[in-house]
């Protein structure tokens, strides 16, 4: 089926049309997660940076340094925190300058959706491959599965590395590769 020219002209045109609307909404959604995360970072500096700093901050929580543009462990936790104590209202204390009702919800909201964010970046492998091996258990069922033979007198794994013996025998990070 050989398509006219203004067959052509439409397709290559509604393609161009669709094109420029994916790219500008993925623009988009990085303009919005950074101006989040500016406006979380504004109303911790408000809120909470008066009494969680210096060298002997409130409760050991210390938001000076907090950067919400980091996605490690330690960060992910401490806004954790941050939005269990906006949740429950009990910061910032009652003594203190609090933010009405409908701030407090916009930066939970922000800072919920920020370390979601952080969560999925976290989780993110780069699109590589985690390394991952059989323990002694799953390599004992699969070769009783694949060749039909009783375990409890063979083990061919008995010179492998012992598993680990935290009971979690299937998380790789705790798995070692032998030579």
């Amino acid at each position: 089926m050989m398509l006219g020219p203004q067959r052509m002209r439409k397709l290559f045109f509604s393609s161009s049309i669709f094109l420029w609307v994916c790219l500008s909404f993925s623009n988009l959604e990085a303009v919005d997660n950074h101006h989040q995360v500016a406006e979380s970072q504004a109303f911790l500096t408000r809120y909470c940076v008066d009494c969680h700093q210096g060298p002997s901050p409130s409760a050991q929580r210390n938001f000076e340094g907090l950067d919400l543009s980091k996605s490690d462990f330690d960060t992910q936790l401490l806004l954790q925190e941050v939005i269990d104590q906006l949740t429950l209202k009990s910061m910032p204390p009652k003594d203190a300058e609090r933010p009405d009702a409908k701030q407090r919800l916009s930066a939970i909201r922000h800072l919920s959706h920020r370390l979601q964010s952080m969560r999925l970046q976290s989780r993110d492998t780069g699109k590589r491959t985690v390394l991952r091996r059989l323990n002694h258990r799953e390599y004992q069922n699969t070769l009783r599965d694949l060749l039909g033979i009783d375990m409890t007198l063979f083990d061919p794994s008995l010179e492998f590395p012992r598993d680990a013996s935290d009971s979690f025998d299937t998380i790789g990070d705790s798995q070692i590769m032998s030579a």
